[in-house]
């Protein structure tokens, strides 16, 4: 199994710049909406990978990205057809960074929130525009956060957190989560309440 090690981004890019690096992202908006009576707090877009992973849109950065950011966008504009006139990661969304030293790979990871109408309009463009939409990309997935008011008060994230995630991907959404604050504190804690991190 690999052993995801973490790493300031400034010892990524000047140490392990002879490694491959990639970027990837997680996108969440506020929703105050409900799901069959429970809040939902939130919405995070994860995609359905190719290899049948769940994992966030983002890839490997190609020899004429600038940095980690470049190339993030530019795979954001290939698998979900984002236009980066109206949402753009900078250099100050990056989060955290890992390295796989067994495949000589480095892992970026950026977050960013975004109005809800804007998440929408991202999700429906993604179906009709994207370039890898079919090939890199199978589908767009909401991460549900939506809490049980009684019983088991995380039920369905603890099922969805069940799948099989690329990478370090699950590690990357439950801590990015935390790091853009995507939901209170509170709900957070009651979130993971009984999953290991």
């Amino acid at each position: 199994m690999e052993k995801f090690e973490e790493i300031s981004q400034t010892e990524a890019l000047s140490k392990y710049k002879h490694y491959k690096h990639a970027a990837h992202a997680m996108l969440a908006a506020d929703d105050p909406g409900t799901t069959f009576g429970c809040k939902r707090n939130a919405v995070i877009m994860m995609q359905m990978r190719f290899d049948g992973c769940i994992g966030f849109v983002g890839g490997l950065i190609d020899p004429e990205d600038d940095n980690p950011v470049d190339g993030l966008n530019r795979e954001c504009v290939e698998e979900i057809a984002l236009d980066l006139d109206k949402v753009k990661f900078e250099k100050e969304n990056f989060l955290l960074c890992h390295i796989v030293h067994d495949y000589k790979l480095v892992l970026h990871f950026y977050g960013k929130k975004i109005p809800l109408k804007l998440f929408y309009e991202i999700e429906k463009r993604a179906v009709l525009e994207a370039e890898e939409w079919g090939n890199e990309t199978l589908g767009l997935i909401r991460v549900p956060l939506s809490l049980f008011e009684q019983g088991d008060i995380n039920k369905r994230f603890k099922a969805f957190l069940k799948h099989n995630f690329a990478g370090n991907a699950k590690r990357q959404l439950l801590t990015g989560m935390k790091m853009i604050n995507v939901v209170p504190e509170d709900v957070y804690n009651k979130l993971l309440q009984g999953v290991d991190i």
